[in-house]
């Protein structure tokens, strides 16, 4: 896993019911993995951060937040696109949340 330095980012996305996988990825990543973790979730509008919540005490060793606009990115955090938006990531390093026409149904979309 030395090659990882590299990377300024790491993207996961996943469907309803990819809960436990994600659980799995993230609670084996070795200590010191230091990209940020930006994870999309086909999820219900009406979430109300309960995901990310849910999912940050599922993983010891991590925080998984649900960012605010603007956020930047910090090494080794888990961000979760909030429901209803769709999470991108600006060219000098910050999130931005839009609600913008949904992707192949779906908004935050995975695509």
């Amino acid at each position: 896993m030395s090659g990882y330095r590299g990377f300024r980012a790491v993207v996961i996305g996943c469907s309803a019911g990819g809960f436990e996988p994600l659980v799995a990825l993230l609670t084996v990543l070795p200590e010191g993995f230091a990209p940020p973790l930006l994870v999309v979730q086909h999820l219900h509008p009406s979430d109300g951060g309960d995901f990310a919540r849910h999912l940050d005490r599922a993983v010891t060793g991590r925080r998984v937040v649900e960012p605010y606009d603007k956020e930047r990115l910090e090494a080794g955090q888990v961000y979760v696109a909030p429901a209803n938006y769709h999470m991108l990531v600006e060219s000098g390093g910050s999130i931005a949340l839009a609600v913008g026409d949904k992707v192949n149904w779906s908004r935050p979309s995975i695509d």
